[in-house]
């Protein structure tokens, strides 16, 4: 029996979008994965710089895969965890 497979991928710093488009690109090519693994600085740098990933915490934009993320969390991460 095969165990779960997992997408890792480096520092986000607030490009979900373009973390997420990457994503979906290459669980179509190669997947289906079951996860998405992100290392590293996850959250902007700023809390100026946040609305990308409220746009997902609020429902505005959907998360194709199962996403956990282990790291620097960066300055703007207490806006959004509390948030979500």
């Amino acid at each position: 029996m095969a165990g779960p497979r997992i997408l890792l991928c480096g520092d986000v710093v607030r490009r979900l979008n373009q973390l997420f488009k990457r994503v979906q690109s290459v669980n179509k090519s190669a997947g289906p994965f079951d996860a998405l693994l992100c290392v590293g600085q996850f959250f902007p740098d700023s809390p100026q710089l946040l609305e990308e990933f409220m746009d997902y915490i609020e429902g505005r934009s959907q998360i194709s895969l199962p996403t956990y993320f282990i790291g620097d969390y960066g300055i703007g991460a207490t806006k959004v965890l509390s948030a979500a």
